[in-house]
């Protein structure tokens, strides 16, 4: 059965919480072959960018994964004359979150390195919106020496930015995440060890990822391994339970004591709000 990427971004316009929720899966498993206007994907592209900042946050990730599906699936070469209106549509609605949000995820497809000024300037913003979609820009415009800056948005305090830019870095495989949060944990600034901390304290925990948050309760600051016995309390696993039993004898006596406060509460606190970064397996087939 042909399919006209037309139709669905009119469907979309007007759909409910239910058809949303279709449209978007049918999406994700279109069958290029069948599709008669690939040449209406970018206006399809701006359909959902604008259903992202105005839908229910429940459907943000299966948004994100729509876009990125149809980019992959059309959106093949720079297009510089569509990049200048998009940077235009950006300056004219500085003042408009929705509009703004929108606009920048629009830019993600044909993002380059020098949008990272642009990206920076606003992960701060104060609508989450706008943070996810910084926090995508960024990351797709930046080279792999520059994960660093945008890691700790995973403990951005809204789950919608937190969960997207986790999402938007699954981009990358694990080992490089790891890589750039070893890099932190023994970089010269506390601030940068302390967000490598924090970083690590919200991604699923893996053996890698406790293996590093032991060498970081090692820190030469103690704010840091004070910090770090908090979290090691909720990984209920052999090698983080002998590290608080070292923590026990540092040489800070603040940090003995929350060390042996800490193992009496192993591994009873470990149902966290937990990221990861990882793409879903395919639950549908493509249409065929």
């Amino acid at each position: 059965m042909a399919i006209l990427l037309r139709k669905i971004e009119q469907e979309l316009a007007d759909a409910s919480t239910t058809s949303l929720r279709w449209h978007l899966i049918r999406i994700l498993h279109l069958n290029p072959s069948m599709v008669q206007d690939p040449e209406h994907a970018e206006s399809l592209l701006s359909a959902l960018c604008l259903a992202q900042v105005r839908a229910q946050d429940s459907f943000f990730r299966l948004i994100a994964e729509a876009r990125q599906e149809l980019e992959n699936l059309f959106i093949k070469n720079p297009a510089p004359a569509l990049r200048a209106s998009l940077l235009k549509d950006i300056a004219s609605n500085i003042e408009k979150p929705a509009l703004l949000a929108a606009s920048m995820f629009r830019l993600c497809p044909h993002s380059a390195r020098q949008d990272l000024s642009l990206a920076r300037h606003f992960l701060r913003h104060q609508d989450g919106r706008v943070r996810a979609a910084s926090a995508e820009l960024f990351i797709r415009s930046t080279p792999i020496e520059g994960l660093g800056v945008i890691l700790p948005w995973i403990c951005d305090p809204l789950p919608l930015v937190s969960h997207h830019t986790a999402f938007m870095l699954s981009r990358y495989p694990l080992d490089v995440i790891l890589r750039t949060l070893r890099s932190m944990a023994s970089a010269r600034e506390p601030g940068r060890r302390r967000a490598a901390l924090m970083t690590l304290s919200r991604l699923e925990p893996t053996p890698e990822i406790d293996g590093l948050m032991v060498t970081i309760s090692r820190d030469p600051a103690t704010q840091i391994r004070m910090e770090a016995i908090d979290i090691l309390k909720t990984r209920n696993v052999e090698i983080v339970k002998k590290r608080l039993e070292e923590l026990k004898r540092d040489l800070d006596i603040d940090v003995c004591e929350k060390a042996a406060r800490a193992l009496e509460e192993f591994g009873s606190s470990s149902a966290r709000n937990f990221v990861k970064i990882a793409r879903p397996l395919r639950l549908y087939s493509r249409e065929t």
